[in-house]
């Protein structure tokens, strides 16, 4: 994918950060920003190819109604976006989540998925790398590698893609990330055992979310 000749300043921004980030992990300073490069153009390649590049920051406002939209065209993406977010919310996503979400500006958001699942395939290479996930074969050593990744790492979906797995392991909507963060950090410093036991326990962390959201503890 060829690089944009320019970056607008909250793109230049974002670049910077993830490229921090990804020297944070462990990354050389230009793998690292040749990776968050590639990152950032392949989401704003996505935002043109889906018609909401050119959206400005407070589209959550609009999903909630806290604003009307202004022109046919914003009217009907609101409309169509609010279908799709009829999934979101039976999977407990509030209107406060989706406010927060959908008001900062388009890439950004894309961008936070992509460096989440970028971090879940650095995690399971790190982990074959170390030869910390157990196999008597190649296929059961990538298998409990996936599966490790997937008790530690949620996955998350946009709402305008379906969910093609109906297992409770079905990547989370992207509107409950910032929430699902809080409470991930909260359990890793306050109650870590339990927390590890819980994970353990499950099938993937987004099968335990989706349980914590039933009972009311997320």
């Amino acid at each position: 994918m060829g690089r944009p000749q320019s970056y607008t300043d909250t793109e230049r921004s974002l670049l910077d950060a993830q490229t921090q980030r990804l020297i944070a992990m462990g990354m050389g300073a230009d793998e690292a920003q040749s990776m968050a490069g590639h990152m950032l153009d392949q989401c704003i390649a996505e935002a043109k190819a889906a018609g909401t590049y050119d959206h400005a920051p407070g589209m959550g406002d609009l999903l909630v109604g806290v604003r009307e939209p202004q022109d046919e065209k914003t009217r009907q993406w609101v409309e169509t976006t609010r279908a799709d977010l009829v999934a979101a919310r039976e999977e407990g996503a509030t209107s406060e989540d989706i406010q927060h979400w959908w008001n900062r500006p388009d890439i950004e958001a894309r961008l936070a998925i992509a460096d989440n699942n970028n971090t879940r395939m650095a995690f399971i290479n790190w982990q074959l790398a170390e030869g910390l996930a157990p196999g008597s074969t190649a296929t059961g050593i990538m298998r409990s590698a996936i599966t490790n990744m997937k008790r530690i790492f949620p996955a998350y979906r946009r709402s305008d893609v379906p969910a093609d797995d109906p297992s409770d392991d079905r990547p989370l909507p992207c509107e409950l990330k910032d929430r699902v963060d809080r409470y991930i950090a909260r359990r890793s410093h306050e109650e870590p055992d339990a927390y590890q036991r819980d994970r353990d326990t499950s099938s993937s962390l987004n099968a335990l979310v989706r349980r914590e959201i039933h009972a009311q503890n997320l």
